[in-house]
């Protein structure tokens, strides 16, 4: 079931009652695996008909975003990179646990225990279909939220100018 907007969305649905910084962050490590991973293997397979699936599949591991969400970290500014990457981490972490309910199409794709072991894992709750019956209920959450969003930074803004 997850794909990249279930993994954005649960990220996003999570945090909508922390601070936006905070939610951003903790949603880009929701979708960071993905984007380490499938958006290049993807790119590279359609633009070049090269399969890079060794190159990047390692970033798709704990391992692997772990080391990703440590550099991201350290780009931003020394006083909250401690914060900064338990939210990345986070994020990525509810990516993975998603990932690993999901029921294989064939054969499991998930070493979370990768360099130590290329065991592959996964705890069959969902099936990889399913996104397309969740996203519209997704959609609709993420809407009521946007909204709920925007009334509260104009009660913010009412109270902070008179």
């Amino acid at each position: 079931m997850p794909d990249l907007f279930v993994h954005y969305a649960s990220g996003d649905i999570l945090t909508s009652s922390t601070k936006r910084r905070n939610a951003a962050l903790f949603t880009l490590g929701a979708i960071l695996p993905d984007l380490l991973s499938r958006l290049p293997v993807n790119g590279f397979r359609l633009l070049f008909d090269w399969n890079t699936q060794v190159l990047f599949h390692p970033l798709h591991t704990p391992f692997g975003w772990t080391l990703a969400t440590l550099l991201i970290a350290f780009l931003l500014p020394e006083h909250g990179r401690g914060r900064a990457f338990l939210l990345l981490w986070s994020g990525a972490l509810l990516h993975q646990t998603l990932d690993l309910m999901q029921a294989p199409f064939y054969l499991s794709s998930y070493t979370p225990l990768f360099p130590f072991s290329l065991e592959r894992y996964h705890w069959p709750l969902f099936y990889y279909n399913d996104s397309v019956l969740i996203a519209p209920v997704l959609v609709l959450i993420l809407w009521f939220l946007a909204r709920r969003r925007r009334a509260h930074s104009r009660v913010t803004s009412a109270q902070k100018n008179g």
